[in-house]
């Protein structure tokens, strides 16, 4: 659990010292365990906290089955993220394969993994540094410039929150034009 932890701490504390020691780092594996022990941590800790601020709020827990079923979703998902993220590094002449893609996915999602469980703040704070991790990495396992890098991880940014407040603003419109739904 200690190597975890101190790979932990060097992700957050000298990402560029440690992408300079993933570009040694041969396949998925390791990232992969890595991420399943953060996304352990995370589901623990996000479902405490839940239960602390959620449950008294709307009165609900979610159960064992379902939260298993959700961590093995999850795991299998960063495969198809990875490989969407490498898709788009591509699309840029970034010069690593699927395996850095994925380690550079995996080790900036740190921050969102750790983090991100606590409630209102956490998940945005953990997005923002992430970002920052995705900039770093992406110019030392890609190859990018440090303005590439920039370009390649914030474009995709901004269209996920333009999308996500427009989603916002669609969705509070129609809640407002259809008063019969909202009083029910």
């Amino acid at each position: 659990m200690n190597q975890f932890i101190e790979k932990a701490k060097l992700v957050l504390t000298k990402p560029s010292k440690f992408f300079e020691g993933v570009k040694k780092e041969e396949g998925v594996q390791p990232a992969f365990t890595y991420f399943a022990v953060i996304s352990l941590v995370n589901l623990v800790l996000g479902t405490a906290a839940s239960y602390l601020f959620l449950r008294s709020l709307l009165g609900t827990s979610v159960s064992l089955p379902t939260l298993i079923v959700s961590y093995v979703i999850s795991l299998l998902f960063a495969f198809v993220v990875a490989g969407i993220l490498h898709v788009w590094i591509k699309l840029f002449r970034g010069k690593g394969n699927y395996a850095k893609t994925f380690q550079l996915y995996v080790y900036s999602d740190t921050p969102k993994m750790l983090i991100g469980w606590i409630p209102f703040i956490g998940s945005l704070i953990g997005s923002v540094y992430g970002l920052i991790l995705l900039i770093i990495g992406g110019e030392i396992l890609h190859g990018f410039s440090r303005r590439r890098s920039i370009f390649v991880f914030v474009i995709p940014a901004v269209i996920v929150i333009v999308l996500a407040v427009l989603a916002l603003i669609g969705s509070l419109a129609f809640l407002t034009l259809m008063p019969g739904l909202s009083s029910q």
